[in-house]
């Protein structure tokens, strides 16, 4: 998990402004010159030069330099479209022997330390999709990493943000487009299979991009009101995913996902609706008023005292984040009950005739415009052709 959180020992802790790093997925070379019979010499040297693509994509895959992965998939994915849509129109007596597409994943338990095998083409759109969405967020926590100061994270945080607003599109895209042609799915159990996934990696993106303008707003001194707000629109879009896994079944998340990835959405789910009530209780005290204060600060102690996500991580980071909170917020509420006690003498009402505020979410998904596929045309040998400009 990247993180930038600098907060003192008596300080109000700021939200966690933090980007989940997954793995980057692998992936073994294709021959695409080895797929395809009687092809004429052009088309041969055509389909070598796709599959060099490919192999400088997944070698690119492996670096730890995220700008090498994005520039390479920028020259892949439209040779694969092309390729894709070149290989739907050829007779199928010319494909030599059944596909053999091999990824690793970069969200499932099973899938993460050896590859899943499909013999569909849109499986190898679909992977390498995730790849290129996952390297723009690889690119986010690179920039992350490298703030160290407020003003370091102000020049900084429009371009992370924009990184993670396009990997929610891409992840879009994969959801909207490709999932619908991957249309023979395998029987086995892998994530990369539900659409639902899509769905919550963007809005995984959209949250991290949410809580990177969270930690601007409070830097420029944003009222508590609209901080409040901000952080029940994250709140929203963790516990959106969280509710999306359990629909596709109640032990999805803990039997196919890997257990950090289930501990971070669960946890910020927690810690976002806490500091939702942690700021409209100071918003109300900035206010005066004091009974509504002490009411909302009670609601976010309370939810500071449930238990984490057992998933077998022990994620010492965001424990320590979410016990800074815990602490602050205690120290808060019995600052302002003692307050109350003995000089305002304001009525404390329940909890559950307050409002809450409504989520905002000011992120949004950067539409992924798909690349034109690169012209290719499979000629074969004795006059017979296929052209798919």
């Amino acid at each position: 998990m990247s993180n930038n959180n600098n907060v003192s020992r008596n300080a109000n802790p700021s939200p966690p402004a933090s980007i989940m790093r997954f793995v980057i997925p692998f992936s073994l070379p294709i021959q695409f010159e080895k797929i395809f019979k009687n092809v004429t010499e052009e088309t041969l040297q055509t389909l070598k030069t796709m599959s060099e693509s490919r192999n400088n994509f997944i070698t690119a895959l492996d670096s730890d330099n995220p700008d090498e992965g994005l520039t390479a998939s920028s020259y892949y994915i439209p040779c694969l479209m092309g390729l894709i849509q070149a290989a739907q129109e050829v007779p199928q007596d010319i494909i030599k022997s059944k596909l053999s597409i091999s990824w690793t994943s970069s969200v499932a338990k099973n899938f993460h330390n050896y590859a899943f095998v499909c013999d569909h083409w849109h499986f190898e759109a679909v992977s390498a999709l995730i790849s290129y969405g996952m390297l723009h967020r690889s690119k986010a926590c690179t920039l992350l990493n490298s703030v160290n100061s407020d003003d370091t994270f102000d020049l900084k945080s429009k371009e992370i943000a924009k990184h993670l607003c396009e990997s929610a599109g891409i992840f879009n895209y994969i959801n909207e487009v490709q999932m619908v042609k991957w249309n023979q799915k395998p029987f086995t159990e892998i994530p990369e299979k539900y659409t639902e996934l899509y769905t919550a990696l963007s809005c995984l993106s959209i949250a991290e991009a949410q809580q990177i303008a969270l930690k601007k707003a409070i830097i420029k001194g944003t009222s508590n009101s609209l901080l409040a707000k901000l952080c029940k629109g994250i709140h929203n879009q963790y516990q959106h995913i969280d509710d999306l896994f359990i629909n596709i079944d109640p032990n999805f998340a803990k039997n196919q996902l890997l257990a950090h990835f289930v501990f971070y959405i669960k946890t910020n789910a927690i810690i976002f609706k806490m500091l939702t009530f942690k700021y409209i209780g100071l918003n109300s005290y900035t206010n005066e008023k004091y009974g509504e204060a002490i009411s909302y600060l009670k609601e976010a102690v309370r939810l500071s005292g449930l238990p984490l996500p057992k998933t077998g991580f022990k994620g010492d980071d965001m424990k320590q984040l979410f016990k800074e909170q815990q602490q602050y917020i205690t120290a808060l509420c019995d600052r302002h009950i003692y307050e109350n006690n003995h000089c305002y003498y304001d009525i404390v009402p329940d909890i559950k005739t307050l409002p809450v505020p409504e989520g905002v979410v000011i992120m949004k998904p950067v539409k992924f415009e798909a690349p034109d596929p690169v012209p290719l045309s499979i000629y074969l040998n004795e006059n017979k052709w296929c052209s798919v400009m």
